[in-house]
């Protein structure tokens, strides 16, 4: 029988290249993986019911210093909200995200441009906008911007502080990931980089 092509189908739910319900067996909080080729930046991403807890345990809830990788408390967890947040700390070992201020520096970015994320609903291309220093205190970590001005205001502070010109701006309904990271430059500092979520269609993955 000819399929009726005047029927629409299904388009097949999202999928992710790594097996997050095994991945799950050890870290119970995991809700994404995000790899930055050249780096050394390639880690799960837990979420707590707060802030504080994976400060300093690891994904499998081993205490430790390093802590872990985290999606903010105030997200969801489906990366479904105008700005995704996900901390991380400086560790002087360049462990962690110690190496993300190198983003501050125009051509080290151009030479780090492949940013994978993986979420258990589909994986993801982090198309960077923007990385630079900033007040974490007056920047704030909105989940949601509350209209266009609020939206164009923050994005538009962080581009202007940016030595990376990315050359496009994002536009509104855009889903935007924001890494940060202390700065230790003064009080309340962080170093924060700034992307797109854009799908990702690429076969093959970096993660082992």
């Amino acid at each position: 029988m000819v399929p009726d092509e005047s029927v629409p189908t299904e388009s097949p739910a999202p999928t992710s290249a790594l097996d997050f319900p095994a991945l799950r067996q050890t870290m119970p909080d995991v809700v994404g993986w995000i790899v930055i080729e050249g780096t050394n930046i390639n880690y799960p991403i837990v979420q707590g019911v707060d802030n504080d807890y994976y400060l300093n345990h690891l994904p499998d809830g081993t205490a430790n210093r390093a802590g872990s990788i985290m999606l903010d408390a105030g997200n969801q967890q489906g990366w479904c909200d105008d700005l995704n947040v996900v901390h991380g700390h400086r560790m002087r070992t360049g462990d962690m995200f110690g190496s993300l201020h190198l983003f501050g520096k125009s051509d080290y970015a151009m030479e780090h441009l492949n940013m994978i994320l993986y979420t258990p609903g589909g994986d993801y291309r982090i198309e960077l906008i923007a990385a630079c220093t900033v007040d974490g205190k007056r920047l704030g970590f909105p989940a949601n911007f509350q209209d266009d001005a609020a939206f164009e205001a923050y994005v538009g502070q962080l581009v202007r502080s940016s030595a990376y010109k990315a050359g496009w701006l994002p536009e509104r309904e855009d889903r935007l990931i924001l890494l940060s990271t202390c700065a230790y430059v003064y009080d309340n500092a962080r170093f924060v980089l700034l992307g797109r979520l854009a799908p990702l269609t690429a076969e093959t993955s970096p993660v082992q």
